[in-house]
């Protein structure tokens, strides 16, 4: 299969999903998950890792949005898929297209 096949997509997103809800039950978020991210995300900007830096800010998204933040959410995601395109990484920008069309 090539990347730009929906099969092959559609198991990637599916693959995410079900990752999230293997972290967060019943949409249950660590107190200090978001916390984390942003420490995570600032080390891949030291770094100079785009790629990462977009998977890093699509899980705290996901949390924002979890937690009813849908404003920030959207800030984050969109700020996300930037980083995402820029690191030209197809399933990276798929996750994080995923998560904008979840919120």
């Amino acid at each position: 299969m090539s990347p730009a096949d929906p099969a092959e997509k559609r198991g990637l997103i599916e693959g995410y999903r079900s990752q999230v809800d293997a972290l967060f039950p019943g949409g249950r978020v660590p107190s200090r998950a978001e916390e984390y991210y942003t420490h995570a995300e600032a080390y891949w900007a030291t770094l100079g890792n785009v790629g990462l830096r977009a998977l890093t800010l699509n899980s705290k998204g996901i949390v924002q949005h979890l937690a009813g933040r849908h404003q920030e959410a959207y800030a984050t995601l969109t700020t996300a898929l930037q980083y995402a395109l820029e690191a030209a990484i197809p399933h990276y920008q798929t996750f994080v297209l995923s998560s904008l069309g979840d919120l």
